[in-house]
């Protein structure tokens, strides 16, 4: 008799460490499945951060000048009576852009070119205008808005903001 209850305890007792074994084979996998699950929102936060960082910061690139051409007191978007030239140019690339990103930029900014024409600064800064002609390289500062499009902040020729 004490031996059927014995027998009675170690089966009890294996059947025990079976389940017990098997609650601890799936808390493990819970634990990796949670694990993985929680690393890849961490990543996809950090990109999203990553991206919203990206998008705040000036970018700083290369222009082409189109026309640099004397604008009359009367006509000058300065509202000055000083001598004032008019600089046209277009942005030389975007590579400051993240690829995912920069063919939307390029795109829109050629249609922008396509409709409106070159983007223009007026400027009083005769000197540098006059050093300026077709071809010539500017520094040209911006920032990424929505719908893909630029916001201009801040021309540089020569080292000299326009």
């Amino acid at each position: 008799m004490q031996h059927a209850q014995g027998d009675n305890y170690r089966r009890g007792y294996m059947a025990m460490g079976r389940l017990s074994r098997s609650v601890i084979v799936k808390s493990i996998f819970f634990v990796l499945v949670l694990s993985v699950g929680v690393a890849i929102f961490v990543r996809y936060i950090d990109a999203r951060i990553a991206a919203s960082v990206d998008f705040e910061t000036a970018k700083t690139t290369t222009a082409t000048v189109l026309s640099v051409t004397k604008t009359s007191p009367a006509h000058s978007l300065t509202g000055s009576s000083d001598e004032g030239y008019r600089v046209c140019f277009t942005i030389d690339n975007f590579d400051q852009i993240s690829s995912r990103n920069r063919e939307g930029y390029q795109a829109a900014e050629l249609k922008r070119l396509t409709s409106d024409g070159p983007r223009c600064k007026e400027t009083t800064k005769v000197e540098v205008a006059k050093s300026l002609t077709k071809g010539s390289k500017i520094s040209v500062v911006y920032l990424q808005e929505n719908s893909y499009q630029i916001s201009v902040a801040r021309i540089k020729a020569q080292g000299e903001e326009l």
